[in-house]
């Protein structure tokens, strides 16, 4: 799983350290941490790699190209986006981010989100490892399509949703 931070927060990149190390080395999902700290970087890491999540901190300078970047981008990385207040708030649904946090971001809540998107890697690596889509369901759970880790998708807009 590759995780992308952009900021120039200290306090946010050693939080994202912090919630790797506490997740422990899982052999089936390796993760990497790339700290960004410019637009130029940003460019250059998702023309040459697959990102799995963003994690884009408004407060840094071009934080807010760097989300459209990735958006205008379609790269299928899961967007969150960060900043000291809410005013921001609305950017977030016009470049489809999955969540806005507001700074300083607990340790918890960070865990809790890098453990759903590792999660939803898992079963996604599953699907394709099997042969088949997504929307076949062959993520076994509750819910019709991948209720084992809790998220289905939202047919009229396709994009996932946590119910």
């Amino acid at each position: 799983m590759k995780i992308a931070v952009y900021t120039d927060d200290g306090f946010l990149h050693e939080s994202m350290e912090a919630v790797l190390n506490n997740l422990g080395n899982d052999p089936e999902l390796p993760f990497k941490l790339i700290i960004l700290q410019n637009l130029k970087q940003m460019t250059e890491v998702l023309s040459v790699s697959d990102l799995n999540m963003a994690l884009i901190d408004l407060g840094t300078p071009k934080g807010k190209e760097a989300a459209e970047f990735l958006y205008l981008n379609d790269s299928g990385c899961s967007c969150y986006l960060l900043d000291k207040d809410e005013t921001h708030g609305l950017f977030g649904y016009q470049v489809k981010a999955k969540d806005f946090l507001i700074k300083p971001v607990e340790k918890g809540k960070l865990l809790r989100i890098v453990s759903e998107e590792t999660a939803a890697g898992k079963c996604s690596q599953r699907d394709k490892s099997e042969g088949r889509g997504a929307l076949e369901g062959n993520c076994p759970g509750k819910y019709p399509v991948c209720g084992k880790y809790g998220a289905q998708p939202d047919i009229s807009y396709g994009e996932w949703k946590r119910y």
